[in-house]
């Protein structure tokens, strides 16, 4: 029986491929966000999965849909969960912390070696790497390449839906109704070499935080500076 999901729900994980960038044959790791209801599948290709590919693939995933979803599932990823207690994650890293905390997404991780239970977004890593990583594609550069990307899920919005009559854009028009708006403020997809927990009361604690703190960091090492190194 197939899984109901309500709107504006979403799930993320990394796929991996390969590619050649500039002419030579590479490795490349791809962010993907997939919302369930609507069958919406994003996707972005960086040089490698670590925080900052990480939290660029999210932002990114937020700008093309217009706004963020109410609740992401992650898996249990070293740049994601700093701790997990029993079969799942039970305390974020900080740099987790930090893009939620922006974006005020409530998250959920889910257990560890269940992939069943973000079953949508492992079927799009498998989607997208038959539709659009194979065969070899071949770019100048990683910016040219996600540009493609990018047009490719547009055009994926006019086909209809896995076991529904209307079409992902005609679906994801319910999703858009319970998308969070996006901050005014940009997001700096970077991590923090150090931190200072700064104590708030309970009302204001961030949603799916298991402690009452916000993180102030000192940032370095951003994508635009240098290829990220791996986590």
């Amino acid at each position: 029986m197939p899984l109901k999901h309500p709107p504006c729900e979403a799930q993320f994980d990394f796929g991996f491929a390969h590619a050649k960038i500039d002419g030579v044959l590479t490795k490349i790791a791809y962010a993907e966000l997939s919302l369930p209801y609507s069958n919406v599948r994003y996707l972005q290709v960086f040089p490698v999965e670590c925080t900052e590919s990480f939290q660029e693939g999210l932002k990114r995933a937020f700008h093309f849909l217009g706004g963020v979803p109410t609740l992401i599932k992650f898996d249990n990823s070293k740049v994601a969960v700093r701790k997990i207690t029993g079969c799942r994650g039970s305390e974020p890293t900080r740099e987790f912390l930090r893009i939620a905390s922006h974006f005020l997404f409530r998250h959920h991780f889910c257990r560890v070696r269940q992939p069943q239970e973000k079953g949508h977004v492992e079927n799009a890593v498998g989607y997208s790497r038959r539709n659009h990583l194979v065969p070899l594609p071949e770019f100048e550069n990683f910016e040219s390449f996600n540009q493609l990307l990018e047009r490719k899920c547009h055009d994926d919005m006019s086909k209809t839906s896995a076991r529904k009559k209307q079409s992902i854009g005609e679906l994801f028009a319910e999703d858009q109704k319970f998308l969070l708006p996006l901050p005014e403020e940009e997001f700096e997809s970077r991590r923090g070499r150090q931190s200072t927990r700064v104590g708030l009361p309970e009302q204001a604690r961030l949603p799916g935080a298991s402690q009452p703190y916000v993180c102030i960091f000192v940032l370095s090492t951003s994508l635009n500076d240098k290829p990220p190194q791996k986590d």
